[in-house]
């Protein structure tokens, strides 16, 4: 079978169209001739079924033609649903292409902001453990100097 044209809007709706179901008992006079079947013939043709010009009933009787009609508008009405569940399922799908691209790039950005705090996190902890150093090695330094003035005003 020839692959259709994706994401094509078909004009083609069987319960608006002069034939009604496909298992109605309309009379024969209810089928309106060529144009109808043109109709039909088009949509085989859009739809890659048939090639162009499509099919022919010359020599086939009007309830024959009705028949037929009514045959290929029930196997046209499936595909042309599911036409259109594909057009509504390849909308969604470009949504959430589009939504799970940008929750990436957000997710990527985050975890980098991530890294790069734990960075900084890391960076200051670092200072802070040499800071606390220093601190620790000047109070010492502070109380010998201390202890030591201590006893020299103490030996004066």
């Amino acid at each position: 079978m020839v692959e259709c044209p994706k994401n094509v809007h078909w004009a083609f709706d069987v319960s608006v169209s002069e034939f009604g179901s496909p298992f109605s008992d309309a009379s024969s006079s209810s089928f309106t001739s060529t144009s109808s079947f043109q109709y039909i013939n088009s949509q085989l043709v859009a739809h890659g079924f048939t090639k162009s010009p499509g099919l022919s009933l010359e020599g086939a009787s009007n309830e024959n033609s009705e028949r037929v009609a009514k045959c290929l508008l029930a196997m046209l009405s499936p595909r042309v649903s599911d036409m259109s569940r594909e057009e509504d399922l390849s909308t969604k799908l470009r949504t959430l292409s589009y939504d799970h691209e940008r929750l990436m790039t957000i997710h990527r950005s985050a975890t980098e902001k991530a890294a790069n705090t734990e960075r900084e996190m890391n960076l200051y902890k670092s200072r802070l453990a040499t800071a606390t150093r220093i601190l620790r090695s000047s109070e010492s330094s502070h109380k010998q100097t201390t202890a030591e003035l201590q006893r020299t005003r103490t030996s004066l």
